[in-house]
Parts: structure tokens; sequence; C-alpha cells
């Protein structure tokens, strides 16, 4: 009888034995001496160069089973960026890769009755840039209004409103994008490309999306007051966002996290009509 668990394909190496353990009555790893036809939940792939070449070809030829990268070692944001970018929904690192593999695959434990059901990351980012297009448009016709101190005036507002809030025993964001939503989902990962940079400077990860913030995480820093324009793709959209450093910290020997203010949006790709 067949296993009622989901199953993953591993392709390009063995099985590591310390993901087979971790998974074991949970997920389903199977071998690629072993593959047969049948529905997979998702594809694991030894994270090797020419792995990418393969990767891109079954997106190209319309594949949409979940594919994973895994890596013996830590894994570098422009790496996981650029193994996004050519197709795959993530490049994992081992010690970790069974933790993430469980709550995508599998999903949380337990979540409550009525919860928005999960879509894919492209489409939220289609989604957030159509709605923030909308409101960065209102938001630009209220700062004119408020006259020269406008964006000023209005960010005192905003944390003020925060902080009565979180008074009032909400714990909602603050402006620059210090959480993207709900504690009770997954943290956003998305990687983008940072516009008028050096080649060595081009790559970010989205982690965090808001109506007025954007968070990033970079392997360089970035001076509160900087301008940066991102370069942000989704599944049928795509669009440069335009946002002013508002903050940045140093989370990591070589890893910057950064809260940035949006101050405008252009659309450069959107669906066929």
């Amino acid at each position: 009888m067949q296993s009622p668990n989901p199953r993953i394909v591993v392709l390009g190496g063995p099985i590591p034995d310390v993901l087979r353990t971790q998974l074991d009555g949970n997920i389903d790893l199977v071998p690629e001496s072993e593959v047969e036809s049948g529905t997979w939940t998702g594809i694991l792939v030894h994270a090797k160069i020419e792995s990418l070449a393969a990767v891109r070809r079954f997106r190209n030829a319309g594949g949409l089973t979940p594919i994973y990268g895994l890596s013996e070692h830590p894994v570098e944001v422009s790496k996981r960026i650029q193994w996004i970018r050519e197709g795959a929904d993530d490049l994992l690192a081992l010690d970790t890769a069974a933790a993430v593999l469980a709550r995508r695959i599998r999903g949380p434990a337990t979540r409550a009755a009525g919860g928005e059901s999960e879509v894919q990351t492209g489409a939220r980012i289609d989604r957030y840039l159509i709605a923030l297009q909308r409101y960065l448009r209102t938001r630009q016709e209220l700062l004119a209004i408020l006259g020269e101190s406008g964006r000023q005036r209005f960010l005192d507002c905003h944390f003020l409103r925060d902080q009565v809030l979180r008074a009032a025993g909400s714990d909602l964001p603050g402006v620059g994008g210090s959480q993207r939503r709900a504690s009770d989902r997954e943290p956003l990962q998305w990687g983008v490309r940072l516009l008028d940079r050096a080649a060595n400077e081009a790559t970010a990860e989205l982690q965090n999306i808001g109506a007025d913030g954007i968070g990033l995480a970079l392997h360089y820093p970035l001076q509160p007051g900087e301008s940066v324009r991102i370069d942000l793709d989704g599944d049928t959209m795509s669009a440069i966002v335009t946002a002013e450093v508002r903050w940045q910290r140093r989370s990591a020997r070589e890893r910057w996290e950064v809260g940035a203010f949006a101050l405008g949006l252009e659309i450069t790709r959107s669906p066929p009509t």
C-alpha cells in the first residue's frame, strides 16, 4: 500500500540520512533511482552549478511542481536569489531543510478556521503591487495637501498611531516594514534586484511588505535617507519601487536588514489584456 505521506523525489545525489530521519513519518523522500510515474509533491535537487540549467528547462517546459535546491553548506543570499530567478522555489541549507519542507509541504500544525488559503508568493506580489499603486497615488495627493513637510508629518502621525495601537494590545508594523503580515504566516523571502548598483550589490532579499514600508536583507549596509530603486517581479507583474531608507541594522557578519519608506511605484510588466 502506498504511503499517505507527501512524496518528494531527490535528484542529483543521494538522500542525506539526517534529512530522511528528520522527515520520517511526515514526508517520504524517494531517490532518483526509484522514480516512477505518479504525482510528486515536490522535487529536491542537490545544489550543483549544472542543476540550475535543468531547473530552468523544467520551468520553461511548463513544469509546476515545487522545486527546492539542497546545499550542504549555509546558503548565501545571492545564491538563493540566483536559484529563485532560475525557477526554483527556494535554495535550502541541509541543517534547516527539514523544518522548511515540513512547513511548506505540510503547512502549520493548526490553522485558524476561515484563514486565508496559502497562495504562491509570486501571486501575492502581483496583488500587492496593484494595491500599492492605488494607495501611493492617493497618499501623494494627501501629502500635497499637507504641504512642504507633509511626508514627515505623515510619518510622525503614523508612528504615534502605532504607539496607541500597541498600548491597546495590538502589535502592528511600524513604517519601514518591520513586519509584513500576521505572525501565523511564514516570512516572505523573495529575490529582488536593486537598480543603479554595482553588479556585486545588485541582489537583495525582500522580507517584508506593507502599505508604507518595505523590508530588505542585503550583504552590505544602506544609510538612512538613502534612496533605492527596487526591481520587484511577481508572477504576472513587475514594478520598480522607489523607496527611502529609514533604518538599517546588522543581523550577521555579512548581512544587513533595512526598512525603507515607499515613495513611488512604476509598473513595468502587467498581465496581457
